[in-house]
């Protein structure tokens, strides 16, 4: 008698999905890598190939659904029933960003909330595959990061995580994401003015409260690590624009404002992303993970 195969559950496609997704960002991400004297650069290329734009799409459904804690573990006991009452409860979250249609939304809403949250997103998903693809953010392993904002307005940082260096201390990432279409330079002066303000203190308060939302999901041998003051010794600033590649930026220009910022150079970098066909890339995105709401119904 042929045994019977037991059905995937809503919680653990959803969990198993993200990983994959991860995974294929890992494999498949293109970077260029500059060195220029006030900064360095890891531009990524090539995320508008319809698999990738899935697999984003995938994982930014799973931000969603709440699958990924802070120490970059990806987690299946999630807090949704595998019945039609969760697929729904998931889907209603999912639309709160990018609207239940593509309609749904205004193009200042798309442009004000739901772009710059996906592009946020892009940037926690790139740096959680850091665990599979090292060259992606050299200064070291992303092991911790901090939840996504559940709302675009949102206050608080971008993006805020722990890495392992080389020589096995830990260090404090902060990224500044912004979706400029047309000017990646103000994107730049943002980010520079927001970095400004961290070395002035204004955000420690944020900072200690970020890394000990982390600190309970790291690994234990990390945890001892922590120090009071780890974060304030190693840090690096990640601004991280995206824009339409036909503005044409050139980042082998040096960029002056960076001298202000008392780092090592190498934990000054532009981490942007091109792309191609700006307005369609957000949208297919936005379509896709539709469509993978859509999928979870198969599974309850």
């Amino acid at each position: 008698m042929k045994a019977k195969t037991r059905k995937v559950q809503l919680n653990n496609f959803i969990s198993q999905s993200m990983e994959e997704a991860v995974q294929y960002l890992a494999k498949n991400i293109k970077i260029e890598k500059l060195d220029v004297q006030t900064h360095k650069a890891i531009t990524v290329k090539e995320m508008n190939l319809e698999p990738m734009k899935r697999a984003i799409a995938c994982y930014l459904v799973g931000i969603r659904a709440e699958a990924i804690d802070s120490g970059t573990n990806i987690i299946n006991s999630l807090l949704y029933e595998n019945t039609k009452d969760g697929v729904n409860d998931l889907c209603a979250s999912v639309e709160q960003i990018i609207g239940e249609k593509k309609i749904s939304l205004s193009d200042e809403q798309k442009r004000d909330e739901r772009n710059p949250w996906i592009a946020e997103q892009i940037w926690h998903m790139i740096l959680v595959a850091t665990k599979y693809n090292q060259a992606i953010y050299p200064p070291g392993k992303i092991i911790g990061i901090n939840l996504a904002h559940i709302n675009a307005k949102d206050h608080g940082l971008d993006g805020v995580g722990i890495f392992l260096t080389p020589s096995d201390e830990l260090g404090l990432v902060l990224i500044e994401s912004k979706a400029y279409k047309d000017n990646y330079n103000m994107a730049i002066t943002n980010a520079i003015d927001f970095f400004k303000k961290v070395e002035l203190g204004k955000y420690n308060t944020h900072i200690r409260r970020e890394i000990t939302s982390m600190r309970s999901n790291l690994n234990p041998i990390y945890q001892k690590k922590i120090s009071p003051s780890f974060w304030k010794d190693t840090k690096s600033y990640v601004p991280n624009p995206h824009y339409d590649v036909r503005v044409g930026a050139n980042w082998k220009n040096q960029r002056p404002s960076f001298s202000s910022l008392d780092i090592p150079k190498d934990y000054k970098i532009i981490m942007p992303h091109e792309i191609k066909d700006f307005d369609r890339f957000f949208e297919d995105v936005a379509g896709f993970m539709r469509d993978f709401c859509k999928e979870c119904n198969k599974y309850v």
